[in-house]
């Protein structure tokens, strides 16, 4: 049995009517979340039940949850998890589904696009993107989140393979994007990947999305193998230049492959995702909007910044991480036994009044004058931590501060639209919301010029 050198003082609580409810755990986002909710609430620091035929612990304590993510990566794996195979069916092989030195040698691959300097680099194409996207951003009643997405689509994938996708290009990724979490949903619940070949609407729309994103990777590889390496590598150049350590051999095609979609695929629904909760948290609180508004247009963007990580905080993009236990392991003399799995509720965790004062309200200034506490898990923790999040934050910032200065929106309603059964917190009304472009402004002329 491994142990783990934390102080032996976790309380276990263990619920025998939780079976119904866990059974129902990957049923419905909602009564997810709402379920992880209640275990945090308990007087514990680890919820046991069982889903099925599995034991589950929920963590409830901070330090615990550091302990799963960062200090025992070997005995916490993904390999098993709930969601693993889901995303390894749409996405291959890449950072996100897999473990051990495979994982470390996609990390190694992928880490120097996501460098401060190697983001500086593509900041002006992915400004110019983002400026060209908001310019033509639909106005009426639309969809939120399917507009943000196609935004954070062309701005990721400009960074990522130094050109803007083409309009059909454009389409294929957004259709993947918005089929490929149901997909995964689906196959987690069922726990088998077998529905993603039935002839099924839902199967049948992924795969024609899919085969038209591949054809989008492998025609911007073979332009790139044609034209030689940028001067400034972008992830593409990494890519296409990586060679084995052992054998010398570059990357198979497939292996290429599954390394382009893990990031063009993953990277914009959480973009998206956080762009429309912003959205919604700052129609719903006009004073934080009209200080938003007031302090860029000073040029100050801490505010703009802090608004982020309050939507990060108040509505986790991704609500939980969970891993499966490779071997028995004690934490704090709480008994985990092999093949147990191990959830960190994120969201649940991110609006517990033990970490936050009035989680409940959206408040940007708490991020303005002290640190986080140690529940703040906004991109995971430990080494499988988003590789991506300075490009994220680059695109967030951008992106909001854009919205924010160029349109006036709102949703005509104080009801919160509710979480989509998904992997993300998307909306589960794809954030349908009132949009009008305001009046031209010096601070939206000025970054029109910048952009």
């Amino acid at each position: 049995m491994t142990r783990v050198s934390v102080p032996p003082t976790y309380r276990v609580h263990r619920r025998p009517w939780g079976l119904s409810l866990l059974a129902d755990i990957v049923r419905s986002r909602a009564d997810h979340l709402a379920f992880l909710e209640r275990c945090t609430r308990l007087d514990a620091d680890f919820v046991e039940a069982n889903i099925l035929t599995h034991r589950l612990f929920v963590v409830a304590n901070a330090d615990a949850a550091r302990a799963v993510l960062v200090e025992d990566t070997k005995s916490f794996v993904r390999e098993g998890n709930l969601e693993s195979a889901g995303i390894k069916s749409f996405l291959g092989e890449g950072m996100l589904t897999t473990d051990g030195e495979e994982w470390l040698r996609w990390r190694r691959l992928n880490a120097p696009a996501f460098t401060r300097a190697a983001v500086a680099g593509v900041q002006p194409i992915v400004d110019d993107s983002l400026e060209r996207s908001f310019a033509t951003l639909p106005r009426g009643r639309i969809r939120l989140f399917d507009a943000f997405l196609r935004v954070a689509v062309t701005a990721t994938t400009a960074g990522f393979l130094s050109a803007r996708p083409e309009p059909d290009e454009q389409d294929a990724l957004v259709d993947a994007m918005l089929g490929g979490p149901e997909m995964v949903f689906a196959i987690a619940c069922a726990r088998t990947t077998l529905i993603r070949h039935l002839p099924l609407p839902l199967p049948r729309r992924v795969q024609r999305a899919t085969a038209a994103v591949d054809r989008l990777l492998a025609r911007s590889a073979a332009r790139r193998r044609a034209e030689g390496a940028h001067a400034r590598p972008d992830l593409l150049d990494l890519v296409l230049q990586h060679r084995d350590p052992t054998t010398g051999q570059p990357l198979s095609d497939a292996e290429v492959r599954d390394q382009l979609v893990t990031v063009v695929i993953a990277a914009p629904e959480n973009i998206a995702t956080t762009l429309s909760w912003a959205a919604y948290a700052l129609a719903s609180n006009p004073r934080v909007l009209a200080t938003l508004r007031a302090e860029l247009a000073t040029g100050d963007e801490r505010y703009l910044r802090a608004v982020i990580d309050e939507t990060f905080r108040r509505f986790a993009a991704t609500p939980m991480v969970d891993r499966v236990a490779a071997v028995d392991v004690e934490l704090g003399g709480v008994r985990i036994p092999r093949g147990s799995l191990v959830v960190v509720p994120i969201a649940a965790l991110h609006n517990h009044p033990r970490f936050w004062d009035a989680p409940g309200e959206f408040r940007p200034e708490r991020f303005l004058v002290a640190s986080a506490p140690s529940a703040w898990l906004p991109f995971g923790h430990g080494p499988r931590k988003c590789v991506g999040e300075r490009l994220a934050r680059l695109v967030l910032e951008s992106a909001l501060k854009r919205f924010v200065l160029g349109f006036e929106w709102s949703r005509g309603t104080n009801a919160e639209p509710g979480f989509a059964a998904l992997i993300n917190l998307r909306p589960a009304d794809r954030m349908r919301m009132w949009v009008e472009r305001r009046a031209a402004t010096a601070q939206t002329a000025r970054l029109s010029a910048a952009g």
